[in-house]
């Protein structure tokens, strides 16, 4: 006789998503990347999103600040959707700051525009569809259950999913697990069999008021009331827009203990346990402005990140490690330099696991040798990696002289 099972079961708090419209949600979301020529300088997450302003509805990119914080620099943006796995195709697409731009330091978003004709082909020919932006105020309370789909690294599409930790007028902080690429990526939360964009995610790595760690994202009706109040622009000079994935401040996230789980492969991994401490860092001047060590974790009352230290410092040559923290355009040259052994030396700094050696290396997005040594470089960067431990890995590698010169700070400010 058949069996009757699920008697007792019921319907507890009418919030049943079905499974296409989540998967109509995740479409929306891609993986960006700002280049500067033939170089890759960062990757971040992004989504394609309509809401509307003064009647008028409008359909745009949506990302961070960090990442995109001038028009200049969102003409060099490249959105590639539905880079997962089981897809067969990708679609790649500019983005076009001349049809929309708005963008903000403080709430740290950027929505750019994109063309309506390739709104039309991602849609019928791709499948991808536009998240619908709305300015309500969601009624999220801590513990409830939010996903973040993103692009981790610059890697296939993947989702983690936690719980809500602390909420407060503006941002929203949550235990799932994020990475640098992470950065602009839809913090979905599911309300009345449906879902909605609660937040955008902006970094990782805050210390709440009661010592636990976790991730931030900016509500989206804090930044939906900012654009709609807004008359111009506020644009920040391009020359102080540092990439996603290669600054290591705030943008690391957070790989955080407890019930957190993520699609696939583990989104963060940590720095090496081995790496040197601060005491084993030689001692400098005191300078007007400090990097933060890389053992301590960003807390939600220090505001906002710490500013880098533009120039060599005065007698920078005569250091024995440079103090400084790595720049973009350093990166890349040293890239030019270990292109040929950059997985020993991803090996030898302890920071990185086989399997992530390894997605760098198939990561067919990355078409040569140098990209894939500066995709592991920025890597290493974000998570606070110093230089001393870099250096050491390149020697190890056999590369001696460009050791001494990492070491040393040589390629912030010179080239051989």
């Amino acid at each position: 006789m058949a069996s009757t099972g699920g008697q007792n079961e019921a319907i507890l708090n009418s919030n049943n998503l079905s499974v296409t419209k989540f998967n109509l949600c995740v479409s929306s979301v891609c993986q960006l990347a700002l280049s500067n020529g033939s170089l890759i300088e960062g990757k971040a997450s992004g989504f394609l999103a309509k809401f509307k302003l003064d009647d008028n509805l409008k359909t745009v990119v949506v990302t961070n600040n960090h990442f995109v914080a001038s028009k200049e620099a969102a003409s060099r943006v490249v959105a590639t959707f539905q880079f997962e796995e089981g897809k067969d195709k990708i679609k790649v697409v500019e983005l076009d700051p001349e049809i929309f731009f708005k963008t903000n330091k403080k709430l740290d978003y950027t929505f750019v525009g994109i063309s309506p004709e390739h709104v039309k082909e991602l849609r019928e020919k791709h499948g991808v569809t536009p998240m619908k932006l709305t300015p309500t105020r969601l009624a999220v309370e801590v513990d409830d259950v939010i996903h973040i789909p993103q692009h981790p690294e610059g890697r296939q599409k993947r989702i983690s999913f936690s719980t809500v930790c602390m909420i407060t007028e503006s941002e929203v902080f949550y235990k799932a697990d994020t990475s640098f690429g992470s950065s602009g990526s839809p913090v979905l939360y599911s309300e009345s069999n449906d879902m909605h964009v609660l937040a955008l995610h902006k970094s990782g790595g805050v210390v709440l008021p009661d010592d636990r760690l976790a991730n931030r994202g900016i509500l989206l009706c804090a930044i939906l009331d900012h654009i709609c109040r807004q008359s111009e622009d506020d644009e920040r000079p391009a020359e102080v827009n540092d990439s996603a994935s290669s600054v290591g401040k705030l943008e690391s996230g957070a790989y955080v203990d407890g019930p957190t789980t993520s699609q696939g492969n583990p989104v963060l991994q940590t720095q090496s346990k081995d790496a040197p401490s601060d005491s084993d860092k030689p001692s400098y001047p005191a300078k007007e402005t400090e990097y933060p060590s890389s053992n301590a974790p960003h807390s939600l009352s220090r505001g906002q990140p710490f500013p880098l230290v533009r120039g060599p410092p005065v007698n920078w040559r005569n250091h024995a490690v440079c103090p400084e923290p790595f720049e973009t355009k350093e990166l890349i040259r040293i890239a030019q330099r270990i292109n040929d052994v950059w997985q020993l030396v991803a090996k030898h700094t302890g920071a990185f696991k086989d399997w992530e050696i390894t997605n760098i290396t198939c990561n067919f997005t990355l078409t040569n040798p140098t990209l894939k040594a500066d995709q592991m470089l920025t890597a290493f960067k974000s998570r606070l990696g110093k230089r001393e431990v870099l250096a050491d890995a390149i020697k190890e590698s056999g590369k001696l002289d460009v050791a001494g010169k990492v070491r040393s700070g040589f390629y912030m400010y010179n080239t051989d």
